[in-house]
């Protein structure tokens, strides 16, 4: 039996389960179950119920551990994750036994999880479905092999999240979004207002705080094949001004101030100014 838990609560039942065929066989929500739960109320707790059942061993790349085992990897960063968006585990727990029902087949452990609202449910659906419960990644170095090249990398992280920046210059971040067209179903559009308002600047300010170890990876290239200028003493200074620059804005857009958010992107612009007034030719990128 499970209490309610308030007027505005309603229950969402999920099952993972560790099957033989893999370390994780989980059942994924189709995208016309997100849509009808994105119908239901958008404010008020919604309860995820986990039923969960687990195999003996893990398979790969989970050898040597239960199935139990793998799935507490599995758990542990998607607690982290969920509870940074407001949700909270309300339970867990094992089976020890069932009164009612087949016994052949029960499920091991249930827990839990109250999100604070259906969006936000969602949008932890979405990404337990594309995660895997392998062993946690290894941490990321600067001396890995990048993937892109320094001008890709510049459009796909600092460019966006740089305007995000600047556009509370004139709009105010508090301001509630305008609705999306009902006849767009894209996945961008039916997420779009899960993360509005104050959460934009400070996404992206933290975006560019990170940025740094990806920008100063040694075995970065430019996009004309040159090596990336990482071991220079300008460009190394100017990457450390656009971190500082980030942490300050990052915190400005937690206290919600727009006039300090807005005033610091001047020297956001200029740190960014200054490194492509010496490294960012059109005809000669990363020229050193």
């Amino acid at each position: 039996m499970i209490r309610s838990l308030s007027a505005a609560t309603f229950i969402t039942l999920t099952v993972a389960l560790l099957a033989a065929g893999g370390a994780m066989a989980q059942i994924a929500p189709e995208p016309e179950q997100i849509e009808e739960l994105l119908e239901g109320p958008a404010e008020g707790p919604v309860v995820m119920v986990n039923l969960l059942r687990f195999k003996k061993e893990a398979d790969a790349p989970d050898e040597g551990l239960t199935g139990e085992e793998a799935y507490g990897r599995y758990g542990a960063r998607m607690v982290q994750w969920v509870t940074s968006q407001g949700a909270r585990l309300i339970w867990s727990g094992r089976v020890d036994s069932m009164v009612i029902g087949d016994t052949d087949e029960y499920f091991h452990a249930i827990a839990l999880m109250e999100y604070p609202s259906a969006p936000v449910l969602a949008a932890a659906l979405v990404l337990a479905a594309c995660t895997s419960i392998a062993a946690p990644p290894a941490m990321a170095s600067e001396h890995e092999e990048p993937v892109g090249n320094l001008a890709e990398l510049m459009r796909a992280i600092l460019f966006p999240n740089s305007n995000f920046l600047f556009d509370v210059q004139v709009t105010d971040p508090g301001t509630p979004p305008e609705p999306g067209s009902e006849d767009d179903r894209s996945a961008s559009a039916l997420f779009s207002g899960i993360y509005t308002g104050w959460q934009v600047p400070q996404q992206a300010a933290l975006a560019l705080a990170e940025v740094e170890p990806l920008i100063m990876n040694a075995a970065r290239k430019c996009e004309n094949g040159r090596d990336a200028p990482v071991a220079n003493e300008d460009y190394q200074k100017w990457a450390k001004q656009l971190t500082e620059v980030a942490k300050q804005i990052y915190a400005a857009a937690h206290e919600e101030d727009r006039e300090k958010v807005s005033d610091l992107t001047n020297n956001l612009a200029g740190a960014c100014e200054d490194c492509h007034a010496v490294y960012r030719k059109y005809q000669d990128r990363c020229r050193r």
